[in-house]
This record gives C-alpha cells, structure tokens and sequence, in this order.
C-alpha cells in the first residue's frame, strides 16, 4: 500500500511541477472555444479519470471521489465499472514517438530555462509567471 502511495503522489508531484505548471498558461492564455484550449483540458479529463483509476485498488474511496467530481456526464456511475486505465488516443500523430521525443527534448532545457528566468525575475526583468 505505501509503495503504491507514495508512487503515485510522487508521480502527481512531478506532472504538476512541469506539464500542469504549462497547462495551466495555456489554460489561461487560450480562447475559451479555441483548438489549444480544448485539446488541454482533453488531456485534463484523460489525466484525472486515469489516475484515478490506478489509484482504485489502494485509494478506492479517493478514487470514487474523483470519479464523482469530475465535471460532465460519466460513461459509468461507478469509477469501479470503468475497466483499468486506457490509453490516450493517438489520432494525428505524425509518427509514433514524436511527441515522446519532444517531451524528452523540453526536459532537458527545463531547469536551465527555469534558472534563467528566476535569475530575470530576481533582477527586476520580468515579473511573475502566470
């Protein structure tokens, strides 16, 4: 129970610090209606149901708590009646891997972009992010 646990707050805690950290930008810089918003919060609504879904078998009172919170019509009443976590779908995928390998590519600049921007936000360059 608490490898799975802290497995799974320890992956919560990195998603949040990097991909939500940007989802979060685009959430507030986009369009209500426009392309890039909605394809954010689809990747919002796959992340939630599927987390919570792998959490179901050692947070399963978490997990239905989630289930039942997330906003719109469920396919089930029941988080439990879903099946195990499914994968995202692919459609227009240039090739298979590219979005890994993009993703690969932005770690790897992450921490020095973000060290250069706390040093400017420090000197009085720029201001906060969103």
């Amino acid at each position: 129970f608490s490898r799975a646990t802290k497995a799974l707050v320890e992956f919560m805690q990195e998603l949040s610090s990097f991909y939500l950290d940007a989802a979060k930008d685009r959430l507030y810089i986009a369009a209500q209606a426009s392309h890039r918003r909605r394809s954010c919060q689809t990747v919002l609504r796959w992340l939630a149901e599927n987390l919570a879904r792998a959490m179901g078998p050692v947070l399963c009172h978490l997990a239905e708590d989630i289930w039942q919170a997330l906003p719109g019509e469920n396919a089930e009443p029941s988080i439990f009646l879903t099946g195990w976590c499914a994968p995202f779908p692919r459609d227009g995928e240039a090739e298979p891997g590219a979005a890994l390998t993009t993703f690969r590519e932005a770690l790897v600049v992450r921490n020095p972009v973000n060290l250069a921007l706390e040093r400017a936000r420090k000197a009085g360059r720029i201001g906060g992010g969103l």
